[in-house]
């Protein structure tokens, strides 16, 4: 069975709203649930807050507090699996956030401050990523490589696309639902009664299998 992993839809959550619609505990629970329920949960998102325009503008704080609030909910939610779960290692892995390469940084050394042990991270989520790829992607790429220079972890990239997604290890991305649902696709294999594929699964591997070619062709 495949290993599964849990994202949040931080960038649309928080520039729509402002902030999560969950606390620390309730979010804790459900990400416990389902470890319980589907299992296989290899990792799950915190709830971290990007620091992109236009969650800055709607939650009317600055880049530092968004890298603050991102890395207390590591802290707290980390916190409350234990005692959930004690007998089952935490699945939440810490997300950097920023704008710059010294604001990445400034992030990776507050989590290490906070007490955090950076050298035992076995993944490192990447966010604010899927806007500044589409402006200034050399900016990305001085982003990762500073990265690297601290750490042997994997480097996850969230809602990266086709472009920058050679610099990461791995990636998630959403762009395979909204192309469908702006193009208005139906797979050709689909037979289920909805008019496009944005939610389907053969679409979404499809999709997969495009931009993997692609990643590995440009990794070549």
């Amino acid at each position: 069975m495949r290993q599964r992993t849990l994202g949040n839809g931080a960038y649309d959550v928080i520039s729509r709203h402002g902030a999560f619609p969950d606390d620390a505990q309730t979010y804790a629970r459900a990400v416990r649930t389902y470890d319980m329920q589907i299992r296989n949960l290899q990792w799950a998102s915190t709830q971290d807050y990007p620091c992109e325009p236009e969650a800055l503008a709607r939650t009317g704080l600055t880049a530092l507090d968004h890298q603050t609030l991102s890395v207390q909910s590591y802290l707290d939610l980390t916190a409350w699996w234990q005692r959930l779960a004690p007998n089952r290692p935490s699945p939440f892995r810490l997300v950097v956030q920023g704008d710059t390469v010294e604001s990445y940084l400034r992030c990776w050394e507050m989590f290490g401050e906070s007490g955090v042990d950076l050298a035992s991270a076995e993944l490192v989520g990447v966010g604010s990523i899927c806007k500044l790829e589409k402006t200034d992607l050399p900016k990305v790429v001085d982003i990762v490589a500073a990265l690297r220079e601290r750490t042997r972890a994997t480097l996850h990239g969230f809602g990266v696309h086709a472009d920058a997604s050679p610099l990461f290890d791995d990636v998630d991305s959403m762009s395979w639902s909204k192309a469908a649902r702006a193009r208005r696709a139906k797979h050709p294999e689909c037979t289920a009664w909805h008019r496009v594929c944005s939610s389907w699964l053969l679409y979404a591997e499809d999709w997969h299998d495009r931009a993997s070619d692609l990643h590995a062709a440009r990794a070549a």
